[in-house]
């Protein structure tokens, strides 16, 4: 075309709705969440019409950029993106990742921070996957042994905001927690303390009882390891799936945590069950606990995350059962006091997912006490900044009066007072698993499990009814489905009898 100026112009056009549809046909929607990097509405909506329940999580630094559709939501920062993100989500629903090539040349060194947090975010769900099914049958087990301490245990809700302000102390087993145990002697009144698991033989050895211990491991030396032989009456926070010698030991206030065990039966009742999510380490979940609980600040103690003089873990920790950092699984992290240290895929695991709770709740002060990796969200300091810190905190004279006070309220807790409707609830859950397992019908145990009729068994029904084979090959099914409920059948009668 020629213009009045008499200069030539050519113009092409391209249909980039052609475009779109070619490049969302390589995109795996396999999986439920999907994460993009750039934005684009023909592309986005040819992306959603390969499958109406897609969800799209797009990071597009492009402020302007926004869309009216309820799957997809749009970040500006991978600080946002990062925040906004579910580990349980992306379990339960699966993930992929896609990216735009505009956007990949506009944005380049975005790009590449994007793709290792990805990568990063792969390896956690990943490792939270295996663990899950690795310890299936231990856990269910568990969950349906531990029904009967209900009704003498506490909710984690009657604690919420119980330690508004005040500062608390998470204590781990990692190989700094030996140097910290003279400050702890010294200041552990000047602050609430709850200790993980794997440090009470240690903590009690060096003559320091916590104010809380947490514990969630379902595994046999967890008890044999932490527990066994000790009378312990500081109140403990547990999860369903801990091993049931732990709390049959335990002497002292219970106070349960939320998990698939236990939720199907306190929105079936109106029981009192706080949402705080557990795992992957009892150290994660002991800093939700704290952040629930409304301290602030928040020191970590023992929680190195790498190798510390050769060591995962302080002298003295059992650590039998405890993973074995393989060669072809170790790698390196930043450091705090040096450029890089190594660690073990496992630790990194929950080294990501301390990073994932801080982005979540950033008015949090947590502050990583002699720390070895570099937990970012975190504030490093030395032990001997802490009681300067402890100083600068108005109303600590109070902490002994709130220590004694909270024992006295979780000893008269109860998370359930209705034993019969569980006894019920119980036995119809038997009836309903018996049913399925003669039947074995996969449109009956859909239902069920939509019912939440069989939550106690999710441990062990869900990654079957998530496997492609189920459709495919009904013999399959069958077989996985009446092995679980083979062996879930004779707890769930054990429990009946005690409850």
């Amino acid at each position: 075309m020629e213009g009045d100026n008499g200069i030539s112009m050519s113009i092409t056009i391209t249909d980039r709705s052609v475009e779109a549809k070619i490049w969302a046909r390589t995109v795996d929607v396999r999986f439920g969440v999907i994460l993009v990097f750039g934005y684009s509405p023909p592309h986005i909506e040819a992306l959603l019409a390969r499958r109406n329940d897609l969800e799209l999580l797009c990071l597009d630094p492009d402020s302007f950029q926004s869309s009216d559709d309820n799957r997809v939501r749009i970040f500006h920062t991978l600080q946002d993106i990062q925040g906004a993100i579910q580990i349980n989500t992306l379990k339960r629903r699966g993930l992929s990742a896609v990216s735009m090539a505009q956007s990949r040349v506009d944005y380049a060194a975005l790009y590449e921070e994007w793709l290792t947090w990805i990568k990063n975010l792969a390896i956690a769900v990943r490792v939270d996957l295996l663990t899950g099914l690795r310890f299936a049958r231990e856990w269910t087990r568990n969950v349906i042994l531990n029904m009967k301490w209900l009704p003498q245990s506490a909710s984690v809700v009657d604690s919420f905001d119980e330690w508004t302000g005040l500062p608390a102390a998470i204590i781990s087993a990692g190989p700094s927690l030996e140097e910290a145990l003279p400050a702890l002697r010294q200041y552990g009144d000047r602050m609430l303390t709850i200790a993980v698991g794997s440090t009470i033989p240690v903590l009690f050895r060096a003559g320091i009882e916590p104010d809380l211990i947490a514990g969630f491991d379902g595994g046999l030396n967890h008890w044999r390891g932490h527990f066994r032989g000790l009378r312990i009456t500081a109140p403990l926070i547990y999860d369903p799936i801990i091993h049931p010698w732990v709390l049959d030991e335990h002497a002292g206030p219970k106070i349960v945590m939320n998990c698939w065990g236990f939720d199907w039966y306190a929105d079936l009742v109106g029981m009192k069950l706080g949402k705080v999510a557990v795992g992957p380490s009892i150290a994660n979940s002991a800093l939700k606990a704290a952040i629930a609980m409304g301290a602030n600040p928040i020191f970590l103690i023992g929680q190195d995350l790498a190798f510390r003089n050769g060591r995962f873990h302080a002298p003295n920790v059992h650590l039998s059962g405890v993973p074995v950092a393989l060669p072809d699984s170790r790698m390196t992290v930043a450091g705090v006091s040096q450029e890089s240290v190594e660690t073990s895929l496992t630790m990194y695991t929950f080294l990501k997912h301390f990073e994932h709770t801080l982005r979540k709740f950033p008015t949090t002060e947590v502050i990583n006490v002699n720390g070895t990796a570099k937990i970012e969200g975190t504030l490093d300091r030395r032990l001997s900044q802490v009681p300067g810190r402890l100083n600068k905190i108005e109303g600590i004279s109070l902490i002994s009066l709130e220590k004694k006070r909270m024992k006295g309220k979780l000893l008269g807790g109860c998370a359930c007072d209705d034993v019969e409707r569980l006894r019920g609830y119980f036995r119809a859950v038997l009836d309903v698993a018996l049913q399925i397992r003669d039947r074995a019908d996969v449109l009956d145990l859909k239902n069920a499990v939509r019912a939440r009729q069989m939550s106690p068994l999710a441990f062990l029904l869900s990654p079957i009814l998530t496997d492609p084979r189920i459709e495919s090959d009904p013999t399959w099914m069958v077989r996985r489905v009446r092995s679980a409920i083979d062996y879930a059948v004779p707890y769930l009668q054990q429990t009946l009898e005690e409850i």
